[in-house]
């Protein structure tokens, strides 16, 4: 318990002393009052606290070879949280409940939105349109602006281009192709 409470996180050079009593893991239990009282305990604060606290008999509780920094505060609370976390049977109950509602709907979506995305490959006259938009080559193609014009058209893709260049078209096809499955799911 001392080991972890007082650890150096594995930092080369860095010398903690052990404490050697009890005393300090259960006043900083005591500390952590976060769940009671909704606040947490300012691990700073109770690294300097330490160095004050006295016990009924007005004797100081800790001697300075067991002050801790506040980085070792932070990091008791920190297991200790996830300690307590782990033996809490409701909660995990709860978690289980909520992540398998969650892959639930995580499967309806996929399966909605494959439902609702253009089929892959998508193909048009003997042209993989997938494949040809993927890497920006449709604008390389050879495809004449009227096989372009006419793949818009039969696609429904709106165009409003009034000049006879490649490039317009090019650009709104690739627009409606990165809706298609191999691009949605990259």
């Amino acid at each position: 318990m001392r080991d972890a409470i007082l650890s150096s996180g594995g930092v080369p050079g860095v010398n903690v002393a052990l404490c050697e009593t009890v005393q300090v893991p259960t006043v900083l239990s005591s500390k952590i009052e976060g769940e009671r009282s909704g606040r947490k305990s300012d691990p700073a604060s109770v690294a300097r606290s330490m160095m004050s606290a006295v016990d009924s008999q007005g004797k100081q509780m800790f001697s300075s070879e067991e002050f801790l920094t506040a980085s070792q505060v932070a990091r008791f609370f920190s297991r200790l949280a996830a300690k307590k976390s782990l033996f809490n049977d409701d909660d995990l109950e709860e978690e289980i409940e909520c992540a398998t509602q969650e892959a639930t709907i995580e499967e309806l979506t996929n399966e909605v939105s494959r439902e609702l995305l253009p089929g892959h490959p998508i193909m048009w006259d003997k042209y993989n349109i997938c494949e040809m938009t993927s890497g920006g080559k449709l604008n390389t193609t050879k495809l004449s602006v009227a096989k372009l014009r006419d793949i818009c058209a039969g696609l429904d893709i709106a165009v409003d281009v009034t000049i006879k260049r490649k490039r317009p078209y090019a650009d709104k096809i690739e627009e409606y192709f990165q809706k298609c499955r191999c691009k949605a799911y990259k």
